[in-house]
């Protein structure tokens, strides 16, 4: 996950086998500046900052690494620049935020 050094907040969430050659390619990604998560990256970049890098699991089964992405990033929904759920089939982060719902598992969580 990458994490705003100013914040403190989850600001993105995802899988690699490679992370640090997929943390280089967040950062010169952030040049087409399109994304919400590539113009904060290059917010911190003109701050001389960059996000913070932080591994939370690790995982060889990549079904079950697609179920601790999306558990992670269900956790930090509010405040992540992903737009799509780990599993494309589950639609886009938005999605989530307007309904209010978090999905764990088979079961449904109301936002609180």
């Amino acid at each position: 996950m990458l994490i705003c050094p100013i914040e403190q907040k989850v600001r993105y969430v995802g899988s690699s086998k490679n992370p640090k050659n997929r943390f280089r390619q967040h950062i010169k990604d952030a040049q087409k500046n399109r994304t919400q998560k590539q113009k904060w990256i290059l917010s911190l970049k003109a701050r001389m900052d960059l996000p913070i890098m932080k591994i939370v699991n690790k995982c060889d089964d990549d079904i079950f690494a697609l179920k601790l992405e999306e558990e992670t990033m269900l956790l930090h929904i509010d405040d992540v620049y992903n737009i799509h759920m780990p599993d494309k089939n589950h639609g886009y982060v938005e999605h989530y935020r307007k309904t209010g719902i978090k999905e764990k598992g088979n079961q449904k969580k109301i936002k609180e």
